[in-house]
């Protein structure tokens, strides 16, 4: 993402805010990130950045923006918050070694975040 190439001559998307920080080994997590990482394991949480993100692309056509481009933008922002939410899963996962329940859950939820940004990807 954020190349100037473009993929399959599909016209260049920009990068996602999300996908800005990907490694959550260099950025301790702060409280609110533990906060949003433990929203996630309520699955409406997903679903209403989607209904978000698809106002914003009702919004951006609106503007004279193609609706494929806006799509796409609004596919890889989607995958982006996906992918975020998994590596704060993952971080809060590795704080809840003590205990059992927590770190099930977490790890369960990380991969659950991570398959949804590989569905995201692949549309």
């Amino acid at each position: 993402y954020g190349s100037s190439s473009s993929v399959l001559g599909h016209p260049q998307v920009q990068a996602s805010p999300y996908l800005a920080s990907r490694s959550p080994a260099k950025q301790p997590l702060s409280r609110r990130d533990e906060i949003e990482a433990e929203s996630v394991l309520d699955n409406q949480n997903v679903e209403v950045s989607y209904a978000q993100m698809m106002t914003k692309l009702g919004l951006d056509s609106l503007q004279g923006k193609p609706l494929d481009e806006c799509l796409r933008s609004s596919l890889v922002e989607l995958e982006g918050y996906c992918l975020k939410r998994s590596f704060q899963l993952s971080a809060l996962c590795r704080k809840m070694m003590h205990n059992t329940m927590k770190y099930v859950s977490y790890k369960n939820a990380a991969a659950e975040m991570r398959q949804e940004a590989a569905t995201w990807c692949l549309l």
